[in-house]
């Protein structure tokens, strides 16, 4: 489709929704020149953008638009059905999942990056994220670890955004082996090295080296954390954290609590997840470390934002915000970029859209500067969800396209990718 004519359109269809209610027939009448099937068809891609959106009032406005528009053109628009496309990923995810469970590995790769594509285009990103996870649990079985970590990780990267899209039917089943447990070669060589820690663990304890001790709990909890068992992990960290404390292990302490921060926030243990960072940012505070202050601050913004607590997220963002740029040429643009966003996102809570555009818009700026895509794909996403709420719809359709399209390279890229392994301390 011609670009300048995609625009065309786009602008067409703007105009549509902030007129007021039956005067679209005269706008439509304006533009005879636009009425065709490539009208049809961004009608149903902004159809699909504001039902992702959750605005229903404008998805109704269009879907009859759309309707009544077909049946004068004598046809029917593609993916205008976004149920029926829906309908089809879930298909395939649940494909997917049969293959896996009687070890077709390939074959259930192939249907869920099918499915990923269509869940990716229609702008379902909770079933987007569900179905990196089962891709990410695919590829190890397949023995890709490193392209399966890069997958869980993006799938958490969606999934700490938030969404209000549905799963994919019996999205809450991981796929499991027949014995019940996750297998794969990853799973074996954790266990290993949780057996090797365990025994480390004894012998530093029967010699009496405590900071030997603290390194071998730190090691299982990762062991645990790895293979997402969060209580165990837990527990190890706990334990880890008294002894570096009685040692005066401050900057492994620091390391400790951060991770005691994250399994909890894994574990939906939200305030006690704060309550670990501010632990940590006080313990960093006294040490004068400047450097960290203000991923932990992002930490404690992100677990307030979570608890929905948006003002309060927003004073953590600042105060990080006001460190990094005293640090000037020192700071982490990766770290300045999560912070904006974050700023994003909780302005985006509180209804203060331009704001948040303005702070998406700068973390925008900075995840292109770093090269982290998957992160740009995101922060897109959010700017489109930002101008549909304004109803700039044109631009929100740019931003959703553009997100769209770096996700997809992605996971076109991903093939490339090399292992590397875990590692300990």
């Amino acid at each position: 489709m011609n670009k300048q004519r995609h625009q065309d359109y786009l602008t067409l269809i703007s105009a549509i929704l902030n007129c007021t209610q039956g005067e679209e027939r005269s706008i439509l009448h304006s533009r005879q020149e636009l009425l065709d099937a490539g009208l049809l068809q961004t009608l149903s891609e902004v159809t699909e953008l504001l039902t992702w959106n959750g605005n229903e009032e404008a998805t109704q406005r269009l879907q009859t638009l759309a309707t009544q528009l077909s049946e004068q053109l004598g046809g029917v628009p593609r993916s205008a059905n976004r149920r029926q496309t829906q309908a089809a990923a879930d298909r395939l995810f649940e494909q997917g999942t049969k293959h896996y469970q009687v070890n077709e590995f390939k074959a259930a790769l192939k249907s869920w990056q099918q499915a990923l594509t269509i869940y990716q285009n229609i702008g379902n990103s909770q079933a987007e994220a569900k179905v990196l996870e089962h891709l990410g649990i695919a590829l190890k079985s397949l023995g890709d670890y490193q392209q399966a970590i890069e997958h869980y990780q993006q799938s958490l990267a969606i999934q700490r955004e938030g969404s209000h899209s549905a799963l994919p039917t019996g999205g809450d089943r991981t796929p499991r082996q027949q014995t019940g447990d996750i297998q794969g070669e990853f799973q074996q060589a954790m266990q290993l090295a949780i057996s090797h820690f365990e025994k480390h663990l004894q012998l530093m304890g029967s010699i009496g080296d405590r900071f030997g001790e603290a390194r071998a709990l730190a090691n299982l909890g990762k062991a645990y954390a790895s293979l997402r068992n969060y209580p165990q992990a837990l527990e190890y960290y706990q334990k880890t954290v008294v002894i570096q404390r009685n040692i005066g292990d401050r900057a492994g302490e620091s390391a400790t609590l951060e991770n005691l921060g994250k399994i909890s926030e894994s574990l939906d243990l939200l305030s006690q997840a704060i309550a670990f960072y501010q632990q940590r940012l006080a313990l960093l505070e006294a040490e004068g470390n400047l450097d960290e202050i203000p991923g932990v601050l992002n930490d404690l913004g992100n677990a307030c934002y979570n608890l929905e607590n948006y003002q309060q997220a927003i004073g953590y963002y600042r105060q990080g915000l006001s460190i990094v740029r005293e640090l000037s040429e020192r700071a982490n643009r990766g770290q300045l970029s999560e912070t904006f966003s974050g700023l994003g996102k909780a302005y985006s809570a509180l209804g203060k859209t331009q704001e948040a555009i303005r702070y998406y818009q700068n973390s925008l700026a900075l995840k292109r500067e770093v090269g982290d895509r998957f992160a740009e794909a995101i922060v897109l996403s959010n700017l489109s969800q930002a101008y549909s709420a304004l109803g700039e719809y044109p631009q929100a359709m740019t931003y959703h396209q553009q997100a769209i399209e770096i996700k997809q390279q992605i996971g076109q890229a991903a093939s490339s990718n090399r292992f590397r392994s875990y590692r300990f301390s």
